[in-house]
């Protein structure tokens, strides 16, 4: 897969949205011929679903330590945050799934944010080592990044 900056990936963007934005058979005619010889373009729909896909796919961070206040550079354009969070199978057992939010909270912004994570939701992606890899994503609310 290839990685995009923010420049890059703006131009694509808006390339897109251009090409979305055609009349279908003025510009869309000769581009078409251009590029896709042998494929169908995708529709509006699927132009939206990519668009969302580029603005949010990213490689999710492995946790290592908490993140605390350098979670601001990880928050996508909606303002949440993904991470991968190695979680012991003991520590899950203790808290129980009522109990799990804080520990996530705990795990990724640590002690010396002041705030909570809000919205958050977690799937299992794997498991390592006795841990559980979960993948988080939340949005860190009432978190004082601006120190």
């Amino acid at each position: 897969m290839i990685k995009l900056n923010k420049r890059e990936t703006a131009t694509v963007l808006a390339a897109l949205r251009y090409f979305q934005r055609q009349p279908r058979n003025v510009v869309r005619g000769s581009l078409i011929q251009l590029h896709f010889d042998d494929v169908e373009p995708l529709s509006d729909e699927q132009i939206d679903s990519l668009c969302e896909r580029i603005n949010t796919d990213h490689e999710p961070k492995v946790l290592k330590k908490p993140l605390g206040k350098r979670a601001k550079r990880l928050l996508n354009k909606d303002g949440y945050l993904t991470v991968i969070v190695p979680l012991d199978f003991d520590e899950l057992l203790g808290a129980g799934v009522e109990g799990l939010d804080d520990i996530l909270d705990g795990l990724i912004l640590g002690d010396d944010v002041s705030g909570f994570l809000s919205d958050i939701s977690w799937k299992v992606v794997g498991a390592k080592k006795g841990a559980l890899l979960l993948e988080v994503t939340a949005c860190p609310e009432g978190t004082d990044f601006d120190e």
